[in-house]
């Protein structure tokens, strides 16, 4: 039980051990209704994996549920939307084939036809490459770890992006400028193989 500054009871938790290893858990609000309900699998006091996780529908907001299960040995990784009356709004399956690799097939709302997704990373966890039914892009990093390569990406906003269809083709590079601390002020973005500028942004940092 947690409780605020004036004593008043905050939030429950509740703990159901359940046998063979798993527990089942609950958070409640200060009225005892249902937040958030989780499921775990434990060896001795290690949680090895989440069977599921419920984040529980309110008025405005609906449930999320996620699953977590193997499948022939690779993690798989579900979450479903649902909302207050159980309807399912949204599903999406994740998988991770091997390191920096996530898989994703996209259901979206029932009737709707699957999107499957490849996303690839860095080891930094910053997305290289992205292939899916309806883009392609490719953002190659600096060793500051800013984006100095587009393909099919419209950089805007200092270091944010636009994703183009994929019917698009675009390139795009940006170059920086540092002030003594390592921190860049100016992004200056070229267009092309040609490198046509297309934009500066500068940025004054305060220390």
């Amino acid at each position: 039980t947690y409780f605020d500054s004036r004593g008043d009871i905050m939030s429950f938790q509740r703990y159901i051990y359940k046998g063979d290893n798993i527990v089942e858990f609950m958070a409640l609000d200060s009225d005892e209704e249902p937040e958030y309900h989780q499921v775990l699998a434990y060896e001795g006091d290690i949680c090895t994996s989440i069977i599921t996780t419920n984040y529980l529908a309110s008025d405005d907001v609906p449930s999320v549920e996620i699953c977590e299960y193997k499948l022939d040995g690779e993690l798989v990784t579900e979450y479903i939307r649902k909302s207050e009356d159980g309807t399912v709004l949204s599903r999406g399956v994740y998988s991770y084939p091997e390191k920096n690799v996530e898989e994703v097939v996209d259901y979206g709302a029932p009737g709707e036809e699957p999107e499957h997704i490849t996303r690839y990373y860095n080891d930094m966890g910053q997305i290289v490459k992205v292939i899916s039914d309806n883009t392609y892009y490719e953002i190659e990093y600096n060793s500051s770890n800013l984006p100095i390569r587009f393909v099919n990406v419209a950089p805007y906003c200092n270091t944010l992006f636009a994703i183009l269809p994929k019917t698009e083709e675009a390139l795009y590079y940006a170059d920086y400028r540092y002030d003594a601390r390592g921190n860049w002020t100016t992004q200056i973005i070229y267009q092309g193989n040609m490198k046509r500028p297309y934009r500066i942004s500068e940025r004054e940092i305060t220390y």
